[in-house]
């Protein structure tokens, strides 16, 4: 789970899907907090848990945000009309 192009042009990509490149390290409370961090922060709406792992839910969480992506310089919401200019039927 890191950025695949370090290998770019050095190891072949059937190598590294295959998982030749995959290793494994022990946990530690730092990753655990990273990715459960992670994990909250990055929920649109729903966090799915076992109930033997509620403990590790933040007692505070994030209001759900349902938009992963918007565009920068445009109004926030869509009015129905061309944001760029009309568009010429021809």
């Amino acid at each position: 789970m890191s950025d695949p192009m370090v290998f770019a042009g050095k190891v072949p990509v059937e190598t590294v899907h295959a998982g030749r490149m995959d290793h494994a390290q022990l946990g530690t409370t730092a990753l655990e907090k990273f990715f459960n961090g992670n994990t909250v922060a990055n929920a649109g709406e729903w966090l799915y848990h076992h109930p033997h792992d509620g403990g590790f839910v933040p007692a505070t969480l994030p209001d759900p945000n349902p938009v992963t992506m918007r565009m920068q310089g445009g109004p926030e919401e869509f009015s129905g009309e061309p944001m760029f200019g009309r568009r010429h039927e021809g």
